[in-house]
């Protein structure tokens, strides 16, 4: 949850640029503006030969300078390890042709040691993965990804599936199905009791489903925005969190939640005690 939160707040940043490259070059900028990323640490031999040559002021910033940043090249190396390790689970997500086969990896990847560890067991793992990617394609049952480019709701407290992102508050959620095509209201049929959810578009079912718990029907609605997404609004029955919308639907870790509350969530009575409360620490 937490490097999904970290994530989303890059996802708002990179719209402000052009492309990823200005972004990184933005932010390696940033490490070496602010921060000591880039300070190579000194070892004890050249130190004392600094040392020598250099006296007063300059003498004492080497010696100083000396107890921040880092050993030579380690930043290099756990920068190189850290990309190879992304490439492989994004590869292996979206790309897994890349690697099923020595010819295709020779081909478009270079040698590493992230690379020689994947054993026969995972390249098995992969293709099996693809086999599943080939399945949903045929039933028309693609997933969806999220770009820099596009505009989707926040997945605060929530997540995201095959066929929807979902956030949530304690009592209430808030669904966004892409539907990658112009959509009119007329051709969308939203069905939602107080315990399931069924939703057509010109007549195909694309999502149907058992909520997690019940909702208020009465106060759930829906809209479209963007001409392509559709924007489903839930109200809980109770106010607790939920570790997923539809029952059967990739979980969250509730404990992980962010759990605060603004004062203008809790009722009129409860804001007044708060007050009340708050006032009385101050005095």
């Amino acid at each position: 949850m937490e490097n999904e939160k970290h994530e989303n707040m890059l996802l708002a940043i990179a719209r402000d640029f052009q492309s990823i490259d200005n972004l990184i070059e933005t932010f390696l900028s940033f490490l070496e503006h602010k921060t000591d990323y880039f300070h190579v640490m000194l070892n004890e031999d050249d130190i004392g030969t600094l040392a020598k040559k250099y006296d007063g002021t300059v003498g004492k910033d080497i010696l100083n300078n000396n107890k921040c940043g880092f050993k030579a090249h380690s930043r290099e190396q756990n920068l190189m390890k850290s990309f190879r390790k992304h490439q492989l689970n994004y590869i292996m997500k979206k790309q897994p042709y890349l690697i099923e086969s020595e010819d295709m990896r020779n081909k478009y990847l270079p040698s590493c040691d992230e690379l020689k560890k994947l054993n026969t067991s995972k390249f098995c793992e992969v293709k099996n993965k693809q086999n599943d990617m080939q399945k949903k394609v045929e039933t028309g049952a693609t997933p969806f990804s999220v770009t820099a480019s596009e505009t989707h709701i926040s997945t605060w407290n929530g997540g995201q599936t095959e066929k929807y992102l979902w956030n949530q508050a304690l009592n209430e959620i808030n669904i966004e199905m892409p539907l990658h095509t112009e959509i009119k209201t007329s051709e969308i049929n939203v069905q939602i009791t107080n315990k399931s959810i069924k939703v057509y578009h010109k007549n195909e079912l694309k999502l149907e489903g058992t909520f997690y718990e019940e909702v208020n029907k009465q106060e759930c609605m829906w809209n479209i925005e963007d001409k392509k997404k559709l924007i489903i609004f839930l109200e809980k029955k109770r106010e607790n969190w939920w570790p997923c919308v539809i029952m059967g639907d990739p979980e969250i870790d509730t404990s992980k939640i962010e759990s605060k509350k603004n004062l203008t969530d809790f009722d009129e009575k409860t804001q007044g005690e708060i007050r009340k409360f708050l006032h009385q620490q101050k005095m």
